[in-house]
């Protein structure tokens, strides 16, 4: 038992003392910081914010969810985003200043989360829809999400709803 609580007692002391600790940015005091270390250096911001030195988070252009650090020297460009919203597809342009970099296009499908480049191919749905022939269909009225359109395709229930096992005959 003895070496048990020494156990405990030696992990606490590791916790505590050796392994930096990460903060939130309200403990930072970054704006749009979303974790700095002991030190208060910015270690990531929130979604369409960047890191610039290690004491801020600078705004990306809007169709960025996460962007290069060219967008925020050159804010007038827009081709400098590393990742996009949901409903939008990333593609290179050869205006960007690094190889990650790109473009965020609409895709074709309202109802479309991913999609690939040209935005004509969906590969993953808003709630309630599923994907076929790479566009969204709608799900059975009471799914939430589903791998089709009719009722035993729901994989999970719109609130109100419950799923009932089909009858096997038996």
């Amino acid at each position: 038992m003895k070496n048990f609580i020494g156990s405990k007692f030696l992990i606490y002391l590791l916790l505590i003392y050796f392994i930096p600790q990460v903060k939130s940015s309200k403990e930072c005091g970054i704006d749009h910081c979303s974790s700095c270390n002991s030190n208060g250096d910015c270690l990531e911001c929130d979604d369409n914010y960047i890191v610039y030195g290690s004491d801020s988070c600078e705004k990306c252009p809007d169709s960025c969810k996460k962007c290069s650090i060219s967008a925020v020297n050159h804010p007038t460009y827009d081709d400098e985003c590393t990742v996009c919203y949901d409903g939008f597809y990333h593609e290179h342009v050869s205006s960007s200043y690094t190889e990650e970099a790109g473009k965020c296009f609409p895709c074709k499908d309202s109802n479309c989360r991913t999609c690939t480049s040209p935005g004509t191919t969906c590969t993953k749905c808003k709630s309630g829809f599923f994907p076929q022939n790479g566009q969204c269909s709608r799900c059975y009225e009471s799914c939430d999400s589903c791998t089709g359109g009719e009722s035993y395709q729901c994989i999970e229930c719109k609130p109100g709803y419950y799923k009932v096992q089909p009858q096997t005959g038996r």
